[in-house]
């Protein structure tokens, strides 16, 4: 009421005073200050009154949630609305800031130097040294004890985790201890790792930054820790009867919530103060990470006031947490020698060794850091005591806390002994504690129906494999916008965006061979190994370690081949062979090439290409010695030679595999020859990927067994298909009766002579268009690559329908088999599914002719012409494929008579027995996604080449512009037109008869029109045709003046 009251005083001041102005414009104008608080002020208080004021007699629970969630959740969103939208000052301002912001993005250095900032956008870390040799000898030194840092902290956090009797404020101080440990060392000791492998060790602005704050929080946090397990180590033994209640979880919590608030406070000075600096000077800093002393050192600013804040800052830090450690530890030292027994005294001490040893080792090389005198500061004893201070303390404390501390042992044994048990005596302790003796769980998953679970199979594994790509895609993608090629040109890295193979031959003839041998290879190989990883999966037999290996080697095998094979396949067919920089990387680095000093990244491939190569081949020796022993102290000739049979297969994948691999990498260098390693690489890894399913298939008796039952099992169940069917409900139908177009004897024979013109003038204007485009070099551009493939779809979808509608006008009673009606349906659906997907890569090549004409050849290369292509080919199989499975888990068991010219959905919905519900949303959504996805392409591609046409400043220059769409916009409209006008359809003016004539003109006649509307409006295709009739009439004129 309060509340209520003064606003309606202050307003109706408010009004009296705008009543009193004499200018309709200043009334307007004081009015207009008032209404987005008027507005809101309604709102709020009409809202509040609503809930509060509403009499009981005519309350209501829903009505009240609705108010409620109004008053709570939708009038704050709308309160920065009605300030935003009416209220000029806030829309000025957003614009202002706006501009501001979009100034900054795009002009970060005028910014900068409007401001007097740095212009210093990276700096080049020295390091610890120079000499390569030391380097690697360093990297792998400083990775060891990194890798012990981060995993003897994290084992010491987890085990205090897990272990109750841990659960002391002693041991929750320093499972935080570890946190910063980790922290301390990660802040520094990766990006060294990394300089220890690069030429040139760079670290831009905003990462030194970070890098350096980091580091100041982590080293702060780690004072005010240690000071707080002196305080914990004090309460324990000089006040043991209040250590529970004076140290309880809620004041554990403030002390380390406190250590890390005075952390980022101590930070936030240097901060601060870090990107205050100016450098406009060298930025190469003498020292392995941004540490203070050398970044002041390349500073042009007047750094005298930041060292006496940051000074104070860090002394003051340092100052009082060993103040703190000082006071406990001599009240410790007080309360040990009151002590009479020894050993009491002795048990005492020991719980603060751990930490006073600590202490001494981080504060002990803290004060030669930073209290050392000016006279003998010298840079490299600096680098030392910091390497010791960062990256070796921070792996001491776990060891320390460790070897040193009993109860830590003691949880550590437990542990140990714990997961030991439960690791080789599992099943006797559940037996042995009368626990469940339950091995495995039964999911029982989304759905029983068998059908439904191979469509939900299809749908999400489809959806995993998007996703996997998806992110990877935009990972990749963020890497590269991120890592501009400017960086790597002030880097001196390298500026090359893609490499050309030259392959195995220049010969064209020898080109075609290699790629049919390779090709029949490779699919032997996909086709092998997955018949082997399938044939161990579903036959019970090969359910063994050995086979269990084996579809695991069958995959790897697939997977180097394919990383490999398609690419070079690829290359075969097209002239030119690149592949990008980043494809490059995927397939296998090359150091042959690069500018860069190459020798550290030699050595580290070459000892771990030799590591892996020595320790398998070691195992291997070792195992097949024992196995050699074992088989020679056999008595029976037939056991021996039974044993030895079960490693014959093994032994030949390995002595054929380790063999090519040893010669590539152990051949002498004066022996060396590029096309024998060629050669030698195609049958490492194209060749012998295909020949492992074979060893093991023809040498294996068990696989052969297992192959040839299942050979058996299929061979009886191919007969038995409708036995089978009808013994589980499934449909009895052979074959459908298509009703077709008209039961009208001379009507039908009308209609067949047309649509046999129709088909006639489809295939030979689309085979004509194919050839025309494949002989004239002037039709060798993207756009007609992607016409001839719209070409042979068109001649595929027509031919899917056409030949089966021409044979039944002729017959009494139109039959199809059951087979060849899915047959039909999912060619009809594959070939309309991938004409969607080619007109919206045609208009995207309109998009980039007309918008992008400098970057079409680029942007628009062979290579990306052929995976658009192929792209929709595979989208078109996708969506294809969900129709397929629905039509052949239908169960048709009634009537069998398609009211239809062709095997469509909607009719066979209507006969099917089962329930077509989530088929119906399935194929809906499928199709609707891929019409719409498609349609969205073609859209945003028109509307960028409308506002690029509408820009020209030539009315000559936008008719040629428009003249080159106007093809592919008619096709655009003609197919789109009709799908639209099929699948949109409202239910209510559902016709049968209209449908038919809707999917005739879709499926017949639009693909006897493109061949059409591409010849008569294009001028490029109406020239190449004179051309090439003018040549072959020219031709035979002289032939036949020879003749003569």
């Amino acid at each position: 009421m309060i509340t209520v009251f003064v606003i309606a005083v202050s307003y109706s001041y408010i009004l009296i005073t705008i009543l009193k102005m004499h200018s309709t414009e200043g009334r307007h104008k004081a009015f207009s200050t008032c209404t987005s608080h008027l507005t809101a002020v309604i709102l709020f208080y009409g809202t509040v009154t609503f809930i509060y004021v509403m009499p009981k007699s005519s309350y209501s629970m829903d009505q009240n949630k609705v108010v409620s969630v109004f008053y709570m959740v939708v009038v704050p969103m709308l309160n920065p609305l009605i300030y935003s939208l009416k209220n000029k000052e806030i829309k000025g301002a957003l614009k202002r800031q706006l501009t501001l912001t979009w100034q900054q993005l795009h002009c970060p250095m005028a910014f900068l130097e409007d401001r007097n900032h740095t212009a210093v956008t990276e700096f080049i870390l020295l390091g610890l040294t120079d000499d390569p040799v030391l380097r690697v000898v360093l990297f792998t030194i400083i990775l060891c004890i990194y890798l012990v840092t981060v995993s003897g902290n994290l084992s010491t956090i987890l085990l205090i985790r897990v272990s109750s009797q841990l659960h002391h404020p002693m041991y929750f101080f320093l499972s935080h201890l570890a946190i910063v440990d980790i922290g301390i060392s990660s802040s520094v000791t990766p990006n060294m790792l990394v300089n220890f492998l690069e030429s040139q060790n760079t670290i831009s602005y905003l990462g030194c930054g970070i890098q350096f704050s980091s580091a100041d929080f982590f080293g702060s946090v780690e004072c005010f820790l240690l000071a707080a397990m002196a305080y914990d180590r004090f309460m324990a033994i000089c006040n043991p009867l209040l250590y529970s209640t004076k140290l309880s979880t809620q004041v554990c919590v403030y002390l380390v919530v406190g250590s890390y608030v005075g952390g980022f406070l101590n930070a936030s000075f240097a901060i601060v103060y870090f990107f205050s600096f100016i450098f406009c000077g060298s930025n190469r800093i003498n020292h392995f990470f941004c540490d203070l002393a050398p970044l002041m050192e390349l500073s042009c600013s007047d750094v005298t006031v930041f060292v006496v804040v940051t000074s104070f800052s860090a002394g003051s830090v340092i100052m009082i947490t060993g103040f703190v450690i000082t006071i406990s530890y001599s009240c410790i030292l007080i309360t040990i020698l009151k002590i009479h027994s020894t050993e009491g005294r002795q048990k005492a001490f020991t719980t603060c060794t751990s930490h006073l040893t600590a202490v001494i080792l981080y504060y002990g090389t803290i004060t030669l850091i930073y209290v050392m005198p000016k006279s003998s500061y010298s840079t490299n004893q600096n680098k030392v005591v910091s390497l010791f201070y960062m990256v070796v303390i921070p792996m001491l404390n776990p060891l320390i806390y460790s070897l040193r501390n009993n109860e830590i042992k003691d949880a550590l044994k437990r542990q140990l002994a714990l997961f030991w048990e439960e690791l080789h005596h599992s099943m006797a302790f559940l037996e042995d504690g009368n626990h469940t003796a339950v091995t495995e769980f039964i999911l029982s998953g989304l759905t029983d129906d068998p059908v439904l679970r191979v469509v939900l199979f299809t749908i999400i594994l489809c959806i995993y494999l998007v996703t996997v790509s998806g992110n990877l895609s935009t990972i990749l993608l963020i890497r590269q916008l991120y890592c501009p090629m400017a960086f790597l040109e002030d880097g001196n890295h390298t500026s090359v965006t893609e490499f050309i193979l030259l392959g195995l031959t220049d010969d064209p003839v020898l080109r075609v061979v290699l790629f049919t041998i390779i090709l029949c290879i490779y699919l032997v190989t996909v086709s092998g190994n997955l018949s082997t990883i399938l044939l161990i999966r579903v036959s019970s037999q090969l359910h063994h370690p050995m086979y269990f290996f084996l579809s695991h080697l069958a995959s790897v095998d697939i997977g180097i081949s394919s990383s490999v094979t398609p690419n070079m396949l690829v290359n075969f067919l097209i002239e030119r062979t690149t592949i990008s920089y980043l494809g490059c990387a995927i397939q296998l680095c090359s150091v042959e090439l690069s500018c860069s000093d190459d020798s550290v990244l030699i050595v580290f491939d070459s000892f771990s290409a030799g590591s892996i190569i020595v320790i398998t081949v070691f195992v291997i020796a070792i195992s097949y010695t024992y196995i050699l022993i074992t088989i020679l102290n056999m008595r029976s000739t037939e056991g021996r030679r039974k044993a030895f049979s079960t490693c014959t297969s093994h032994l030949t994948a390995v002595i054929v595999f380790y063999g090519t691999v040893t010669f590539i990498y152990v051949m002498p260098k004066s022996s060396y020859s590029t096309d024998q390693n060629k050669v030698l690489s195609v049958f490492y890894m194209v060749v012998i990927p295909m020949l492992n399913p074979l060893i093991y298939s023809l040498r294996n008796n068990e696989i052969r067994g297992a192959l040839k039952r299942q050979f058996t099992w299929f061979w009886q169940q191919l007969p038995c298909t409708m036995a089978f069917l009808e013994d589980r409900n499934h449909t009895a139908v052979t074959e459908f009766i298509l009703l077709g177009l008209t039961d009208d004897p001379a009507l039908r024979v009308d209609l067949f002579t047309i649509i046999l013109c129709i088909y006639v003038v489809t295939v030979s204007g689309n085979l004509s268009t194919i050839l025309l485009i494949r002989v004239s070099s002037q039709l060798h551009q993207p756009m007609y690559f992607f016409l001839s493939h719209l070409a042979s779809v068109d001649i595929s979808l027509s031919s899917s329908v056409t030949p089966n509608m021409l044979v039944n006008f002729l017959a009494n009673q139109s039959t199809i088999s059951y087979l060849g009606c899915g047959m039909q349906f999912s060619s009809a659906v594959l070939f309309g599914s991938v004409e969607c997907f080619l007109l919206a890569a045609m208009a995207y090549d309109r998009f980039m002719a007309i918008c992008n004409p400098l970057l079409y050849s680029s942007k628009l290369s062979t290579q990306v012409c052929i995976h658009l292509v192929v792209g929709s080919y595979i989208g078109g199989f996708l969506n294809a494929s969900f129709g397929t499975l629905f039509f052949f888990s239908f169960l048709f068991c009634g009537p069998n008579r398609v009211n239809h010219f062709f095997c469509d959905f909607a009719p066979l919905m209507e006969l099917s027995c089962s329930d077509v519900s989530v088929p119906g949303v399935v194929i809906s959504f499928s199709a609707g996604s891929v019409t719409m996805t498609t349609l969205l392409v073609i859209f945003i591609s028109y509307t960028y080449i409308l506002i690029t046409i509408l820009k020209m400043h030539s009315t000559e220059g936008r008719q040629k512009a428009f003249s080159t769409c106007t093809s592919h916009l008619t096709a655009v409209t003609l197919y789109y037109g009709t799908v639209t006008f099929i699948y949109v359809m409202p239910k209510s003016s559902y016709s049968t008869d209209q449908n038919k004539v809707v999917s005739l003109f879709y499926v017949v006649v639009i693909p006897m029109l493109n061949p059409l509307i591409y010849s008569l409006r294009n001028n490029e295709i109406k020239e190449a045709l004179k051309r090439e009739i003018y040549k072959q009439t020219f031709s035979k004129s002289i032939q036949l003046f020879c003749k003569t």
